[in-house]
């Protein structure tokens, strides 16, 4: 946990090198996840909307998959526009949220610490029915959800 300056000062220019490795594609697929996809979103919503943010994590995922790709590693998945812009809203939610209990700007393990649904890989169904969320249009552009909104 980090509790002073200095510590946080360390995690913000973590969480730079760790954008800047994202948006380069220099972050090996084996190593990303379900916690990066969290990360991303986080270093992304400190500083812009989660509509700003999308062309960012687009592209930024698109090299990875590419990379991925070109280098002959197994896909499960390829890029899935609704759900990115869906779990930035949610992250600037929990980030808008977590501010207000706290006078300062909170680091990507505090508000782990304070939201840990956002580890649930499933949240989205609580929002989208899998039918919706699996189609192609919803993959290929951001669908409202039909089962209650987005915060």
């Amino acid at each position: 946990m980090l509790t002073n300056q200095k510590e946080i000062k360390h995690d913000m220019e973590s969480d730079r090198a760790f954008l800047a490795a994202f948006r380069s594609g220099d972050i090996p697929i084996k190593d990303w996840s379900h916690r990066g996809h969290l990360r991303m979103a986080f270093v992304l919503i400190c500083d812009m909307t989660p509509e700003d943010a999308l062309p960012i994590a687009r592209d930024g995922l698109k090299q990875l998959l590419d990379k991925a790709k070109a280098q002959g590693e197994p896909l499960r998945v390829g890029y899935h526009e609704t759900i990115t812009l869906a779990w930035l809203k949610i992250m600037a939610h929990a980030q808008t949220d977590l501010k207000r209990e706290q006078a300062n700007n909170p680091t990507f393990e505090k508000l782990l610490e304070a939201c840990p649904d956002l580890f649930d890989k499933g949240l989205l169904l609580k929002h989208y029915s899998r039918e919706l969320l699996e189609s192609p249009l919803a993959r290929e552009s951001f669908i409202k959800p039909d089962i209650a909104p987005l915060p």
